[in-house]
């Protein structure tokens, strides 16, 4: 487990960019996904630097959902907000990360947000630009949204934004 020293990138308590962030993204990535749920029976949140799924407060430790478990959660309830409606939809996560130390929690924490496997995850060990072109390939032509989201600017190329820009299929990006 990860131990919480004074350089934690996991603690986002002085960190309000990342607050922010991730309550835009949750806003947002629901507010797609039940749009693209009334056009399409299933899409996909690609989280392209999914990290380990939580992040710390100061003392409480895993206790901020990152985005990962954001994107879980959101397909949880627009699946249900979509079946009050009679339609059925299917928001399925693909989590791309390369830090082992990170995998371990993100295994954990997203089968403790989807105990009853509703939603499809997909979590890919690899550098995001390697992943990329079969995480492409299985998805195209299905509506995606990439959440591009690294630490620092390693992986992210021009030709990996290329890449998802002209993909075949509805696609948005939030790209930080």
């Amino acid at each position: 487990m990860l131990e919480m020293t004074k350089d934690d990138i996991w603690d986002i308590k002085n960190r309000q960019q990342t607050q922010i962030k991730l309550d835009i993204l949750g806003k947002y990535l629901r507010a797609w996904a039940i749009i693209i749920g009334s056009h399409f029976p299933q899409a996909y949140f690609v989280d392209c630097f999914a990290g380990r799924g939580k992040y710390h407060y100061g003392e409480r430790k895993d206790s901020v959902l990152g985005s990962p478990i954001i994107g879980i959660e959101t397909s949880l309830k627009v699946r249900e907000l979509k079946l009050k409606k009679g339609l059925k939809f299917d928001l399925n996560i693909i989590a791309i990360e390369s830090e082992k130390e990170s995998l371990v929690s993100l295994r954990r924490f997203t089968k403790e947000a989807n105990p009853n496997s509703e939603t499809k995850i997909e979590i890919i060990e690899s550098e995001f630009g390697i992943a990329l072109p079969q995480v492409l390939k299985e998805i195209s032509g299905i509506p995606a949204f990439f959440f591009i989201d690294p630490y620092g600017i390693k992986g992210v190329t021009k030709e990996s934004i290329d890449l998802i820009v002209n993909r075949i299929g509805s696609t948005e990006i939030f790209l930080n």
